[in-house]
């Protein structure tokens, strides 16, 4: 098995399943990875949120990582490479520090770990040259404003968003840029602020609807560091 970030079960075992027991959440991903087909990229970053375009690599390059189907790496690559292509990642606020910059971050952090082996040379460069552009863009905000905003607001999925987003790229270039191990324990460090202030009956300040929003990043995260470092707050931490 090949060491995928996220992945911690045998792949081979996966690429049976998803015909056996798991063919309804792969059905689900496929007909999802369907609609991306129809969506037409802009020169231009778009003049809103592009939170889904970080989804949509991850979501075809698990598609391509479970079937070895090449309309999935083609897609995947259209989608790698519009992003890629944006000097900055979002719209009017926070450019280039919030969650726009985030979700593309954990996106293309994931395509580029689970596809590189796959992609011409040149374009692996030209990712990882973007991810280390946008990562220390993210990472220097957060350490220039901790005291005000999201980067020590620890109830807020602005923190555990962004935050995620940028340990995954973290990881995927770990082997590949000496400042990653940066991001990923200020992540880290960050983090375990967090589960140690959540409420212990599962709620959260923000409400309802943002808790379905940011509260899943807490357990993306948890499995995230417990998958790469074997540091597992699903067993310690009470929220």
């Amino acid at each position: 098995m090949k060491d995928y970030i996220f992945i911690d079960q045998d792949l081979d075992q996966l690429k049976k399943d998803i015909y056996g027991s798991k063919r309804h959440f792969f059905n689900r991903l496929d007909n999802v990875c369907k609609g991306y087909e129809t969506v037409i990229h802009s020169e231009e970053h778009p003049r809103c949120s592009t939170t889904y375009m970080g989804l949509a690599i991850a979501n075809l390059s698990l598609a391509y990582r479970l079937t070895e189907q090449p309309h999935y790496l083609e897609e995947a690559r259209r989608w790698i490479n519009a992003v890629v292509s944006y000097p900055h990642w979002g719209n009017a606020h926070l450019v280039d520090v919030d969650l726009s910059a985030a979700w593309i971050l954990f996106g293309l952090g994931i395509g580029y770990d689970w596809l590189k082996a796959d992609l011409p040379k040149d374009e692996v460069v030209a990712i990882k040259d973007k991810l280390i552009l946008q990562g220390e863009r993210m990472y220097t905000f957060k350490v220039e404003t901790e005291g005000s905003g999201w980067s020590t607001n620890y109830w807020q999925n602005h923190n555990w968003i962004n935050l995620t987003g940028l340990a995954c790229a973290g990881y995927a270039l770990s082997q590949d840029y000496n400042h990653a191990k940066d991001w990923t324990t200020c992540a880290k460090e960050n983090f375990d602020y967090v589960y140690k202030v959540m409420a212990k009956d599962g709620s959260d300040y923000e409400g309802v609807v943002y808790w379905r929003y940011g509260a899943m990043w807490l357990f993306v995260y948890g499995h995230l560091l417990n998958e790469r470092e074997q540091i597992n707050y699903f067993e310690t931490c009470d929220f």
